[in-house]
């Protein structure tokens, strides 16, 4: 009798390959066979459009596979990206409010009254958390195909920030392009209110 045939996949790398085996009857049980496995099974299908990039999902390091001869794909589209065109002013304090002049956002024109879709959109100041929350009072200009709007700035790290715009729906906008602006601190009290001309209070 023939001995049962082992397979070590451990090395194997790709999507959807197959290993066949074949037993021939009345053959030389000390001879065994095995054919190449054409190049083609583990090459990754590519989407149709040159342009786009195929989405891959890796669950735990383990690459998904594609039902379809085609897979899905994704294309960056400039006009579908948010983009902070420019805001005012460009120095802030806690509570002050900020306009902001945006595009690509949606809706693209102010045929409704329904404001909603301001909840999508968040607005940060720098990278330590701060934000320009309340955004309110969205008008559209037809000349320059932006949107204003305006937001509440709140308590935030004193300096120069990029100012960031991101929608739920549409992702970030260019962060290269962010403008700056610049927080200045609120000084509420000082303790004590009395000290020498050598300081040390």
């Amino acid at each position: 009798t023939v001995p049962l045939l082992e397979l070590d996949l451990s090395a194997v790398r790709g999507e959807d390959y197959e290993f066949l085996v074949t037993t021939v009857e009345k053959g030389d049980p000390d001879a065994v066979m095995l054919d190449r496995v054409p190049a083609e099974y583990f090459e990754m299908p590519y989407p149709t459009d040159p342009t786009a990039s195929a989405v891959q999902v890796r669950t735990l390091g383990v690459l998904a596979g594609s039902k379809n001869a085609v897979p899905p794909a994704y294309s960056y589209h400039e006009s579908l990206t948010p983009r902070l065109v420019s805001l005012s002013p460009s120095v802030v304090q806690v509570n002050s409010a900020l306009t902001l002049r945006v595009a690509n956002i949606v809706p693209a024109s102010d045929e409704s009254n329904d404001t909603s879709w301001l909840e999508d959109l968040r607005v940060e100041i720098g990278d330590n958390g701060a934000s320009c929350s309340d955004l309110a009072d969205p008008s559209w200009d037809s000349s320059a195909d932006v949107w204003e709007l305006t937001c509440s700035v709140q308590p935030g790290k004193a300096g120069e920030h990029a100012v960031t715009l991101t929608s739920k729906l549409q992702g970030r906008a260019d962060f290269a392009a962010a403008p700056l602006v610049t927080y200045e601190p609120t000084v509420y009290s000082i303790s004590p209110t009395v000290g020498s001309l050598a300081g040390g209070t």
